[in-house]
């Protein structure tokens, strides 16, 4: 039979080029020294799942153009957890992800994305139903609650965010949202309150300064934690993401 999976997670890969289209649905490539995405030779109509997650994609985001994905419009689920993400716009100022138009699922957690304004071109994407922007530097900035606010009231399939359900009765991320059942504020402030040790360390970025060893590198420091933990437990690390 035709090979319809490929799993080359955690291996030593810098590049991927010229993959000619063929039968496969799923291919992961997590964890690996990749510099840029893969070089697809035309269009994958069979390929639904990319996981490039936990390869430094930085530099390759900032010189791409619009068209990065451009073979992928089948394309039904993108990860990108832990790529040194900044910006989701191509070199061109373009969106990355605009010819992605059957996107279902978005990980883009664990990156250092700083202004919450990136996100607003996601709204594009009018079939998804999964986002997760968790742990973005962004995550600390005012403007961040209302950034959320505004993809749930655009993003009408949407059904998780930062892998809590959203609702129809979504009340927003209000200083009031606890008196209004938003169990995503009251486990933040349940969290902010706790005196346990810098979290960041175990690459989880701290909510609450008074427990945290460097609280404005916070986001840097989980970072880099997060990626030691991929590589020192392997495979089993990559099974609980």
């Amino acid at each position: 039979g035709k090979m319809v999976e490929l799993d080359l997670r955690m291996n030593e890969l810098t590049s991927i080029d010229s993959l000619a289209p063929n039968a496969l649905r799923s291919i992961d490539l997590a964890g690996n020294h990749l510099v840029r995405p893969p070089v697809f030779k035309a269009e994958m109509p069979k390929l639904v799942r990319l996981d490039l997650s936990f390869n430094d994609l930085s530099s390759a985001v900032s010189s791409a153009g619009s068209g990065a994905f451009a073979t992928l419009s089948s394309l039904r689920a993108l990860a990108l957890q832990n790529c040194m993400l900044s910006t989701l716009k191509g070199k061109d100022g373009a969106f990355l992800f605009a010819d992605l138009p059957n996107l279902l699922k978005l990980d883009l957690s664990f990156n250092l994305i700083a202004e919450p304004s990136e996100l607003f071109p996601v709204t594009a994407l009018q079939r998804l139903a999964h986002l997760d922007v968790g742990c973005n530097e962004m995550c600390a900035h005012p403007d961040y609650d209302a950034c959320k606010a505004e993809l749930r009231r655009k993003l009408s399939t949407l059904k998780s965010l930062n892998e809590e359900a959203v609702t129809n009765n979504f009340m927003g991320y209000g200083e009031n949202a606890v008196e209004k059942g938003d169990m995503i504020a009251a486990m933040t402030a349940a969290m902010s309150q706790d005196n346990s040790s810098c979290s960041c360390i175990e690459g989880n970025p701290c909510l609450n300064a008074d427990n945290c060893n460097d609280w404005h590198k916070r986001f840097a420091v989980a970072h880099k934690a997060r990626l030691e933990n991929y590589w020192s437990q392997g495979r089993a690390f990559c099974d609980l993401r």
